[in-house]
């Protein structure tokens, strides 16, 4: 029998669903149990995108989010939604309204986020698995946080049809696992139907974007290229260093920030909570001037 798990980390959303969602007996991912970032539309489920405020306004969705019913349809049962920061818009986990999810493996840290809450559960053991959305880093860094195998595909490899947008120039699903083989199956079932056979006729190394690791991490990451990629090129991303490209990446989520989910939040007077409201103010400012630069 599939339940909802007793919530222990402070991973689930006050309003959460009311019962699982079985997936199909048989299937690829017959078994497993997932959670899911509160942006995906749920039969039933009136989402909350972090935000208490959006939670009043919002009504049951009618049908699933596209990622939602592709894991239910491979045999996944859905049991939870998880809390993620309001709107998207941190990287920390921390959300002023739900509180936040606890990092069962790196007691008193942050979890990180946005994908706070489905990052938890995972590390947690209250679900094998678990759906976020990366804009800018928000299952990358919740995986590193929780010490858990997290993925962002290729941006449209995996529809975002019912999910909430924060910045479509960036917005994808991604997912995270315990390991890279329960990491591989449902990227079997997520990636399904769009690989396209690409021939590979050159292999760049950005020395200056691994240079930014951890002494470990690139140490590993060097070690597979040398042992896997023979036929590569040294090459420098950005002469004049990085830091110019995530200035350039801030103004242009702010600026589609101000077109998602900044009139929303004007229009209802949505209160956010410490940092939120900065970047929301950020966002509002960002002049056309600065989008067309």
């Amino acid at each position: 029998m599939i339940n909802i798990p007793n919530d222990t980390v402070n991973c689930f959303v006050p309003e959460n669903l009311h019962n699982p969602q079985p997936g199909t007996p048989e299937g690829p991912l017959a078994g497993i149990n997932f959670v899911a970032k509160d942006l995906f539309n749920v039969i039933g489920h009136r989402t909350s995108n972090g935000s208490l405020d959006f939670h009043r306004h919002s009504t049951p969705s009618e049908e699933n989010a596209e990622a939602i019913s592709k894991l239910l349809g491979a045999g996944a049962s859905l049991i939870g939604m998880t809390i993620c920061d309001e709107f998207f818009y941190s990287l920390t986990g921390a959300n002023e309204h739900y509180g936040t999810p606890i990092n069962c493996r790196a007691p008193g840290r942050l979890p990180g986020g946005s994908s706070s809450g489905s990052a938890a559960a995972v590390a947690a053991g209250l679900a094998d698995v678990s759906l976020g959305s990366d804009t800018g880093g928000s299952v990358r860094i919740p995986a590193s946080f929780c010490g858990l195998w997290g993925i962002r595909p290729t941006l449209g490899r995996v529809s975002l049809k019912g999910a909430r947008a924060m910045a479509p120039s960036f917005d994808t699903v991604g997912w995270f696992a315990n390991d890279v083989l329960m990491l591989s199956r449902l990227a079997q079932v997520l990636l399904k139907g769009k690989h396209q056979e690409t021939k590979i006729k050159r292999i760049m190394i950005g020395n200056d974007a691994i240079a930014r690791a951890d002494a470990a991490v690139a140490k590993a990451m060097i070690g597979w290229i040398e042992g896997h990629l023979t036929d590569s090129e040294e090459v420098t991303v950005s002469p004049e260093g990085l830091d110019p490209w995530w200035d350039v990446f801030r103004v242009i989520q702010a600026g589609e920030v101000k077109s998602t989910n900044l009139p929303w939040v004007r229009t209802h007077k949505a209160k956010l909570g410490p940092g939120i409201h900065e970047r929301f103010l950020m966002a509002e400012n960002i002049s056309d001037f600065e989008l067309n630069a």
